[in-house]
């Protein structure tokens, strides 16, 4: 799969403490859209969706970031144009513009020439932090925006789109996780992924760090309850007769914090990006095929480990704060994962 990523500006309508922007970062607005047409068509032409050299098994997936990208003037034009070259969409969103149903209802339309398997090809990712509305709110540093993502979400649903529900572990709201989940899973119905993230301490997270850090240690106990009551309620579904099964992703944390019988729910390791465009990107050729993740194993430790080729390791802004301390390399291990 061919992986890109496009931060399509950095205004936003939340003010998250665990947002890794920076102040730098803040200060380069939005992406002139005729660039990101011009350097998609690029990155297509050479692997030959644009010359007739097409590789039937070739897939291309575009994360559309931000800021809120909902908000940005060229957002619907953007996704008409993903939707032109039958990419697949993940949209990094706090979801509230959906609270709007003319926005869903523009959502739809920017899809349509392709007809309804383009929903398919198209997925939101939204973190709700609590189901505590004044947790969730601190952390959006927006009141009310717990409740505008929840509407925002179950519009999204009901229009038949793909939804991914993230929790980003943290210090405010990890003692909360599993009371957010029960709500979360009674609420959301089995066909929207739960995804659970490790925290990125750059930018407005580097500056709230004594606010939001937490250890593995401390978090693990937590995690470890949480994903024991989603595995419940699918092995109930099941019992049920229920077609349906939730599924559970685990994503940027170090397979060592864990207990090897959670690993099958960590999503496998991230390709490198095949493209990354950004307001802040202040380098002349976007197309790249070297943009890695700062989430990696690059440590000491982790060379050391047994099962290192599988593991996504740790952000490299938390090893900072935490050290060595965060790793327990697993020194023998047998089998896959």
């Amino acid at each position: 799969m061919n992986n890109s990523y496009i931060a399509l500006g950095y205004e936003c309508n939340h003010k998250c403490l665990c947002c890794p922007l920076t102040t730098y970062d803040r200060l380069h607005k939005s992406l002139d859209f005729d660039l990101i047409k011009k350097q998609l068509e690029k990155q297509l032409f050479k692997s030959g969706i644009l010359n007739n050299n097409k590789n039937p098994y070739s897939v291309h997936h575009v994360i559309v970031s931000g800021g809120e990208p909902g908000i940005n003037k060229n957002f619907f034009n953007l996704i008409k144009l993903l939707n032109l070259y039958n990419f697949h969409i993940t949209i990094l969103s706090n979801a509230s513009c959906c609270k709007d149903k003319l926005f869903v209802k523009n959502l739809e339309e920017a899809l349509i020439d392709k007809g309804i398997d383009s929903k398919l090809r198209l997925q939101y990712v939204t973190a709700i932090h609590s189901s505590n509305p004044d947790l969730h709110d601190k952390m959006t540093g927006i009141k009310g925006s717990f409740w505008d993502t929840m509407e925002g979400l179950d519009n999204l649903i009901e229009a038949g789109f793909n939804v991914i529900v993230k929790h980003i572990l943290n210090n405010v709201t990890y003692s909360n996780m599993i009371e957010t989940f029960k709500y979360l899973d009674e609420h959301f119905p089995p066909a929207v992924t739960f995804e659970f993230c490790g925290m990125d301490y750059s930018g407005n997270a580097q500056k709230n760090k004594n606010i939001l850090y937490a250890s593995f240690e401390t978090l693990q106990k937590y995690l470890e309850q949480t994903l024991d009551f989603l595995i419940e309620q699918n092995e109930l579904r099941k019992q049920k007769g229920s077609q349906h099964k939730r599924r559970i992703s685990i994503m940027e944390l170090p397979l060592c914090m864990l207990d090897p019988y959670y690993w099958n729910y960590y999503t496998p390791v991230n390709e490198n990006l095949h493209m990354y465009l950004a307001p802040n990107c202040e380098c002349t050729n976007y197309t790249n095929n070297n943009v890695s993740s700062d989430c990696n194993t690059d440590y000491y430790l982790c060379r050391q480990c047994a099962v290192k080729r599988w593991c996504q390791g740790v952000w490299r802004s938390m090893y900072k704060i935490g050290g060595d301390s965060l790793l327990k390399p697993v020194y023998e291990y047998c089998g896959d994962i």
